[in-house]
């Protein structure tokens, strides 16, 4: 799962991924005929890259990096995640989080579209309008001032009036 999260390949890209695909010196991993029958390069963070060198120290070149098929893929993915108490992640999750991050920590459309594999940039651009919409979100979570203040009378108050900072108060 680690190896989705942090590469976003599709699932038919993992389950195709061969041992000879990853370049643990140069910390590259070659998806192979992914979506559109397209070679894309994904750089490997060095903690992963150090877990899959590990993980493929005993397997020769050609074989499959973790010996399963598609809906294999997408089968682990649901078992974990019903496991984990998160039954609406799926294998396709981790590829959104992947471009959502990368657009969350500055990532141009340009870099998204290459490492996620798209031919359009406006299917990489999505991820960026949903960083835009994180953003509007968090401002609309605040409150504006009112426009005149409420003018509230101490004798009267009760504990449950607006904060001060939105009130004026009546003075004698």
């Amino acid at each position: 799962m680690r190896t989705l999260r942090y590469t976003g390949m599709r699932r038919a890209d993992a389950a195709h991924l061969r041992t000879g695909d990853i370049d643990f010196a140069g910390r590259m991993l070659m998806v192979r005929g992914g979506k559109g029958c397209k070679d894309r390069p994904i750089p490997l963070l060095e903690s992963l890259q150090t877990e899959m060198q590990t993980y493929c120290a005993t397997k020769q070149r050609e074989d499959l990096v973790f010996g399963l098929k598609d809906a294999s893929v997408s089968a682990l993915v649901s078992i974990w995640a019903h496991k984990a108490g998160v039954p609406h992640i799926h294998a396709h999750s981790y590829r959104h989080f992947f471009g959502t991050e990368l657009a969350r920590r500055g990532a141009s459309a340009r870099a998204i579209m290459i490492l996620m594999g798209h031919k359009s940039m406006q299917t990489s651009q999505r991820y960026i309008d949903l960083v835009a919409d994180d953003l509007r979100s968090a401002i609309d979570r605040l409150t504006e001032p009112r426009t005149r203040p409420e003018v509230i009378d101490m004798d009267t108050a009760k504990p449950s009036s607006p904060l001060l900072c939105d009130v004026q108060l009546a003075t004698e």
